[in-house]
């Protein structure tokens, strides 16, 4: 018999006994009257400590073992801090660069646009000038 033929059959036996129709009576864990009464849970944890790597037998041998659940992160603080610091210093140095180097592209721009200008000019006088050569013309 496949494992979905013994399911069906269980399912089916329940129909028949009217066990499937039962009510499911759902109960909620009581609180314990400390939670009520609000006095604080100790500290003190159950059973052995868990092991932060290594050999298992060797830390619950030697509890000092594992690694002090409140170390002291003041030397890692002060060396991110400082790499923060670099990077910081190192961007306002970008963007004091990027902004003479817009400076210097401005002027590059702008030496173009007048360059523009006057070809233009030099166009726009070309076509004036044919344009009166072709008005006396037709006279």
């Amino acid at each position: 018999m496949s494992e979905h033929s013994k399911i069906l059959e269980k399912y089916n036996q329940m129909f028949e006994d009217g066990s499937a129709y039962k009510p499911i009576r759902i109960t909620q864990p009581q609180p314990s009257m400390s939670e009520i009464s609000g006095v604080p849970k100790t500290e003190t944890p159950l059973g052995n400590p868990v092991p932060q790597g290594g050999d298992p037998k060797e830390l619950f041998k030697n509890p000092d073992a594992l690694p002090n659940p409140n170390p002291d992160y003041s030397q890692f603080d002060a060396v991110m801090e400082e790499k923060i610091n670099k990077l910081r210093a190192a961007g306002n140095a970008n963007l004091n660069d990027n902004t003479s180097n817009v400076k210097m592209q401005s002027n590059v721009m702008v030496q173009k646009l007048e360059k523009r200008i006057e070809l233009l000019e030099q166009a726009l006088t070309l076509v004036m000038e044919q344009q009166t050569k072709l008005l006396k013309e037709s006279k």
